[in-house]
Parts: C-alpha cells; sequence; structure tokens
C-alpha cells in the first residue's frame, strides 16, 4: 500500500487521512518507528480500503478549478457557470445561470487574481448568510453562539468551542441551504454536548430527523465544493 509519510517531531499521535485526491497520508512522530507504524496502517486496512472504494466509486472527484469561461461553480446547491468580463471595477453576482466576475483589462486573465476574487466573494456570502441562519436556529435550539467564524478548514464543516465559538467553513455557501442549517445546528448543540454521543446524535434527530442524508451529502459532494 502506498502512501505519504510525514513526521513532525511534536506530534503525539499516529493518523491516517485520505486526501481529496485519494491518497494516503500518514502522519507521524518524528521518533516513531517504522514497526509501529506499519502496525497502525495494517489495523486501518478495512478503513483505509472501504474510504479508497467510497471515494472511487461513490463520491465526486477532484477536479481543480483552472478558473476558465464556463466552469462550473457551486452557490447555495445551484451551478453557475463562470463570465468574465472586462469592466471599470471589480464585481461579482450571479445573473441567471451565470457566475458573472467583473474585472478590469490589467486582470483579465490572471487567474490567481481572479481565483482570490472569487474566493473572497464566497466568504463575503458565507459571512453575511451563516450569521442569519445561525440567529434563526439559536431561537429553535435555545442556545446561543458567543461568536461566529467563518474559517478556512481544510477537513471540517464546522467547530464548536468550550466558549461557545462557532466556527463554519466558508465552502459550506457552496451547498443547498438546507446542509448549512445541518452543521450549523450541529454546531449549536455542541454548546450543551462537547461531544458525538448517542444523547448529542438524538437530540439532532428531534430537530433534523433527515441529518444522515445529509452528512451523507457533504460527503459526497466535497472535492465538488474546493476551488
Amino acid at each position: 500500500m502506498d502512501y505519504l509519510l510525514i513526521r513532525k517531531p511534536r506530534r503525539r499521535t499516529l493518523s491516517i487521512t485520505i486526501s481529496a485526491d485519494n491518497r494516503i497520508i500518514v502522519k507521524a512522530r518524528s521518533n516513531t518507528c517504522q514497526t509501529v507504524i506499519n502496525d497502525f496502517i495494517l489495523k486501518k486496512t478495512n478503513w483505509i480500503q472501504k474510504t479508497l472504494n467510497f471515494n472511487k466509486y461513490v463520491k465526486k472527484p477532484y477536479i481543480a478549478k483552472v478558473v476558465s469561461e464556463g466552469e462550473e461553480f457551486l452557490y447555495l446547491g445551484e451551478k453557475y457557470f463562470l463570465d468574465i468580463k472586462i469592466a471599470k471595477a471589480k464585481n461579482i453576482l450571479i445573473a441567471g445561470d451565470k457566475l458573472l466576475v467583473e474585472v478590469t483589462e490589467v486582470f483579465i486573465n490572471n487567474k490567481n487574481y481572479l481565483k482570490k476574487m472569487i474566493t473572497s466573494w464566497y466568504k463575503e456570502q458565507a459571512s453575511n448568510l451563516f450569521l442569519k441562519r445561525l440567529r434563526l436556529y439559536e431561537e429553535l435550539v435555545g442556545f446561543r453562539a458567543m461568536k461566529l467564524l467563518v474559517r478556512n478548514f481544510k477537513r471540517t464543516w464546522g467547530n464548536c468551542s468550550r466558549q461557545g465559538i462557532i466556527s463554519l467553513n466558508w465552502r459550506l455557501i457552496m451547498a443547498p441551504l438546507e446542509i448549512i442549517d445541518y452543521v450549523i445546528i450541529h454546531e449549536l448543540l455542541h454548546i450543551k454536548h462537547h461531544n458525538h454521543s448517542k444523547v448529542f446524535w438524538r437530540h439532532i434527530e428531534e430537530l433534523m430527523p433527515d441529518y444522515k442524508q445529509k452528512r451523507r451529502w457533504l460527503t459526497i459532494n466535497d472535492n465538488e465544493m474546493r476551488l
């Protein structure tokens, strides 16, 4: 089994992750012997194979965006085709089935600039919408977050600190509203339940009976929600 081994001196535990492009990544402490690492991988073989098969046959593949005319971008679960126009000032808006990016002529062919511009637009939309949905579900759940942060997580959709600070992945703005709501409810409930106990999941199910389908949607579509 081919894998990438990353050793770090301060790391405390062994871990295995599967990247967006289906690479196996093992992380270990610098002085962890290879035998221990091999035994750990052997114990995780079934999980690794199951994950690789899921990624190959069910999960949508990762295709990096090249930010070109006509490329598809997700926004609130709908696909929009990139339309780049020269304008006097930069701007991004939804126009029909287009994600219209207006930019000055000097940047019209600068793909890195356009990608950063689109990312910033996504984050701005996420900040505005997430706060509105958070306030709505705070009333429903009965817990109030100390603060909302929009973050650039690589492998998680949300987080709730012990202090009640909720952090949400900006890429969630690409998902349908009901998926965003699930993640918000999930993190709000962590204000009371600081774990994933049976009581926690039962509370989730009371508020959102089809939460398992929403979790699966995120797993299947994760790669499409990447730039």
